[in-house]
């Protein structure tokens, strides 16, 4: 599992890359828009279970993971069925879940950085 010294200069290093998003003179793309959402969700989700145990964090691993595979699942039978409003809602659960897992996966010390 991370330390909290790797936890918090992870929360500063996103926490940089969200105002420099926020502060730009640039137009912000839809795909800027994303890296600062996605940003702010990595957040959210550290501060949330920082002073959790590991066997916590491993449940909600297990959790989302299984949350994942559905909507995975879901998404291949909205695919099927041509439901482009379904898929796209779907499609956003999934990036959402995804980062929340990987997320998770990073402060247990499963993922490269």
């Amino acid at each position: 599992m991370k330390s909290m010294d790797e936890i918090n200069e992870k929360l500063t290093e996103l926490k940089e890359k969200e105002e420099g998003i926020i502060n730009t003179t640039e137009p912000i793309t839809n795909e800027i828009s994303v890296i600062l959402v996605g940003s702010q969700l990595q957040q959210a989700v550290i501060k949330a279970v920082m002073n959790k145990d590991e066997s916590e964090i491993e449940k909600m691993v297990e959790k989302e993971t299984k949350k994942l595979k559905k909507l995975n699942e879901d998404y291949a039978i909205a695919s099927e069925k041509g439901d482009m409003e379904n898929k796209r809602a779907l499609h956003a659960a999934e990036w959402t879940c995804d980062i929340k897992l990987n997320t998770l996966q990073w402060i247990l010390g499963n993922t490269l950085d």
